[in-house]
C-alpha cells in the first residue's frame, strides 16, 4: 500500500518543555525528518534532519521497522547512523527514522519521520492476477481496467501504464488503439464487431511485468441510451473507520443497471474498486463504504461516471483513565507515532485549554498523568489536523467528567 502524514514542531516542543534544565535555547523542530532514497532491498536510504531552530550542533539517529500501516514499530539493533542499508527483513515493511538534535543547551527528540512506503524486493513486479475490464462493450460506453494483484514477494510497482487493443472475435489479430493510454476507454463506432482487451505494464527500477485481460464480448452497434446516475453520501465527513452509504438513482429508473464504485485516497496511484451493485426496481442503488482516510468516490454506470465526492475523515481518538493514569490512542489508516495529542479541559465559558501535550508511541498510544483542579472538570484528548497529517481533519475523544474533591 501506500503511506502518508507529517510530523510537526509540537512533538519536539513538548519534549523540550518537560526535559530537565532550562531548554529555552535547545533545538526546536520546525519540520519532520525525512527518509531519502529508493525503498528496495539492498539499497541504502538516509535520514534528512528536518528543519530545526536554535542551531543544533549534533544529530543522532535510530531506524525502526514497522508494519504496512506504519505501526507496531521496533528499533533495528545497530541502525543508529544517518544511512541504513535495507535488508530482506525489511521487505513488505515501512520504515521510520528517529532524529534527536542537540546543542550546548540540551537535546530535543526523538522526532520521527512519517512512515515510508513499503520496502520492495530488489526485483521486477510480478502480476499474479490478470487485469479485468469493467463495463459493457457497446458504443458510447466507458470501460475501466481493474489492475489485478501483484505477488507480495516480488517487486512493488511504482507506475502502471495502460494499452487498449481492438481484436477480432477470437481475441486475435489485435491492434493498439492509438492515443488511448488511460485507465478508462470509451467504446466507439470503429470497435463494432470487434472485441476489446487491455494490456497493463507494472514497472519499478528493476524491471517490468505485463499482463493482458480477457477479451470482451463483441462490441455491438446499438448505441445504448445514456444512463447517468446521481450519487450522494450519507455524510461528507466521518470518523475513522465508520461505514457510510453512497446512494443514487439511475436516469432510466429501471432495475438491473450495474453500478461500480471507484475510490482513490492520497495513498493510491490508480483508482480502486470499492464496491459494485445493481439498481433496484425503482432505479435506486446503495453501496456501503468504510473510508479510513480522506477518499474520493465516483459511481460508474454502463455509460457514464459521476463527478467525485470526497469524504473527509477525522482520526478516531480515545481517552481512558485507570488507577490514576490517563491513556489515549489515535486510529486511522496510517501511523500517528510521534504525533502530539493535547489533553484539554473546558473552562466555565466553554473554551478548551491545554493541560498537557503527550507524544504518541510507536503504536499510536500514550499514557500520562495530569493533575486536575478541585471541583468538576470536563476533559478531552484532541489532535490537530496538522498533527494528524495529510488526508485527515482534526480529531477529538469523547468528553469525560471528573470531580476532584480535595
Amino acid at each position: 500500500m501506500r503511506r502518508l502524514a507529517t510530523i510537526a514542531a509540537l512533538a519536539a516542543s513538548a519534549a523540550a518543555a518537560f526535559a530537565p534544565g532550562a531548554l529555552a535555547q535547545a533545538p526546536q523542530n520546525l519540520s519532520a525528518p525525512t527518509i531519502e532514497g529508493r525503498l528496495f532491498v539492498g539499497r541504502q536510504i538516509s535520514a534528512g534532519n528536518g528543519n530545526w531552530a536554535n542551531s543544533p550542533t549534533k544529530f543522532t539517529f535510530q531506524w525502526l521497522r514497522c508494519n504496512e500501516k506504519g505501526e507496531a514499530c521496533t528499533q533495528i539493533s545497530g541502525a543508529t547512523t544517518r544511512s541504513y542499508k535495507l535488508t530482506t527483513a525489511d521487505m513488505g515493511h515501512t520504515m521510520i527514522v528517529y532524529v534527536t538534535a542537540s546543542n550546548s543547551s540540551g537535546s530535543t527528540g526523538p522526532v520521527n519521520s512519517r512512515p515510508s512506503a513499503l520496502v520492495s524486493a530488489a526485483a521486477p513486479p510480478q502480476l499474479t492476477t490478470p487485469p479485468t475490464i469493467i463495463g459493457r462493450p457497446q458504443v458510447g460506453e466507458q470501460l475501466v481496467i481493474d489492475v489485478g494483484k501483484t505477488n507480495p514477494k516480488g517487486g512493488i510497482p511504482d507506475v502502471y501504464t495502460f494499452v487498449w487493443q481492438r481484436c477480432d472475435t477470437a481475441g486475435a489479430n489485435c491492434i493498439t488503439i492509438a492515443g488511448e493510454s488511460k485507465q478508462s476507454y470509451t467504446v466507439r463506432t470503429a470497435d463494432v464487431g470487434k472485441t476489446i482487451r487491455a494490456r497493463i505494464r507494472a514497472a519499478n527500477p528493476y524491471g517490468e511485468d505485463f499482463a493482458t485481460s480477457d477479451r470482451t464480448n463483441p462490441v455491438t452497434a446499438v448505441k445504448p441510451v445514456t444512463v447517468t446516475t446521481s450519487m450522494t453520501a450519507s455524510m461528507n465527513e466521518t470518523i475513522c473507520c465508520q461505514t457510510l452509504r453512497l446512494t443514487g438513482t439511475v436516469s432510466s429508473a429501471k432495475a438491473g443497471e450495474p453500478i461500480t464504485i471507484l475510490a482513490r485516497s492520497p495513498l493510491d496511484i490508480v483508482d480502486q474498486t470499492a464496491g459494485t451493485t445493481t439498481s433496484d426496481a425503482s432505479g435506486s442503488w446503495t453501496v456501503k463504504v468504510t473510508p479510513g482516510i480522506e477518499t474520493t468516490y465516483t459511481a460508474k454506470t454502463s455509460t457514464s461516471t459521476t463527478p467525485g465526492i470526497t469524504i473527509k475523515v477525522h482520526p478516531r481518538v480515545g481517552l481512558g483513565f485507570q488507577k490514576g493514569i490517563f491513556s489515549t490512542k489515535v486510529t486511522g489508516s496510517s501511523s500517528f507515532a510521534g504525533k502530539v495529542v493535547f489533553f484539554q479541559r473546558q473552562t466555565a465559558d466553554g473554551v478548551w485549554t491545554t493541560l498537557d501535550k503527550v507524544v504518541l508511541d510507536l503504536n499510536s498510544k500514550a499514557k500520562f498523568q495530569a493533575t486536575l483542579p478541585k471541583g468538576l472538570s470536563l476533559v478531552r484528548a484532541y489532535i490537530t489536523d496538522v498533527q494528524a497529517g495529510q488526508g485527515y481533519l482534526d480529531g477529538q475523544s469523547h468528553i469525560r467528567r471528573f470531580t476532584r474533591r480535595r
